[in-house]
């Protein structure tokens, strides 16, 4: 199933393995991996930055096709040379699609590897778990066809909104069921076309959950599953409209957005349309969900609190 941003999630957790093994920190300037990304008042630009959406780079300045997202070199040349929004660090605007280049190119940079191939080495394959970012298309025919909400809320008019927020959401505007074109599948782009079962996601989750441990893979100690989950920032998300608890890769369960049950220490990262993967780690309880039919809202879903305290309820019985 495709997990539009519930990827973005699985992106933090393939950074977090680079940190786990000492070739990235949070703290380094992105320079030190990416040196091109240095332009335009974007060289004290943090991992950390990028990975909590304080980067200043939301969406393009330079005018954007749908059909180019699918192009990584591209993508990637034009976040390097653009000047950001805004000086980093100084303000919060969620980075829907972007953030999934920004962190892959580091990845990349680091690792050698995509960062699809990075979570089929590290974690997917280790842990049996069938989550991909880039399909291949030899699993096509596994995937459900995405159906767009019913019920869609209308874009403001782009005319209207400050430049940073019109070419988060309108350069390129995402089509829904861009997911069912076997292009965009076998594509990687790492925040919007993650693909996967539910019990996939919550495979990859479960070692956190357990501090880290699992029968298969020990993949993260508790020291990087703690700095993995550090609030980054805690301010007003000017995307979102409300203040939001960042940290790295992760949404934390803090402040008033509660996405994953009870416990403010859980964390994890929701999808457009409803998909979404969380860790509880003091529950010791992993969740994976997907669905084919989008619910209509951006942030969250009306199906997850159901679902969460469904799993919950269950377990208390």
């Amino acid at each position: 199933m495709a997990l539009y941003s519930a990827t973005k999630g699985i992106t933090g957790l393939c950074m977090a393995i680079l940190v786990e093994k000492g070739l990235v920190n949070y703290s380094d300037l992105v320079t030190k991996h990416w040196p091109e990304f240095g332009q335009n008042g974007k060289e004290e630009t943090t991992v950390s930055h990028i990975l909590s959406h304080q980067s200043g780079n939301p969406g393009l300045r330079e005018f954007t096709l749908l059909d180019e997202l699918m192009n990584w070199d591209l993508i990637c040349d034009r976040l390097a040379r653009q000047k950001p929004y805004w000086e980093t660090g100084e303000f919060t605007s969620y980075h829907g699609w972007t953030v999934g280049f920004l962190a892959g190119e580091i990845i990349k940079r680091v690792s050698g590897k995509s960062i699809g191939q990075v979570l089929q080495d590290e974690l997917a394959t280790p842990l049996d778990a069938e989550v991909f970012i880039g399909l291949p298309k030899d699993k096509h025919d596994e995937v459900a066809t995405l159906y767009k909400p019913i019920t869609q809320h209308q874009l403001p008019d782009l005319i209207t909104l400050p430049d940073f927020l019109a070419s988060a959401v309108g350069n390129p505007v995402l089509d829904a069921e861009s997911p069912n074109r076997p292009e965009w599948r076998e594509a990687e782009m790492p925040a919007l076309n993650g693909h996967g079962s539910a019990e996939g996601i919550a495979k990859l989750y479960h070692p956190l959950a357990q501090s880290g441990k699992s029968d298969s893979l020990n993949y993260l100690s508790n020291e990087t599953i703690d700095k993995m989950t550090t609030v980054a920032s805690s301010r007003l998300d000017a995307m979102i409209g409300m203040p939001v608890d960042w940290a790295h890769g992760m949404v934390m369960n803090t402040l008033d957005l509660k996405l994953y049950g009870e416990n403010k220490k859980a964390f994890g990262h929701s999808g457009w349309g409803g998909s979404f993967g969380c860790a509880d780690r003091e529950n010791q309880v992993a969740i994976g969900y997907v669905c084919n039919q989008m619910g209509p809202d951006t942030v969250g879903d009306a199906r997850t609190p159901r679902i969460i305290k469904s799993i919950f309820d269950a377990i208390e019985s």
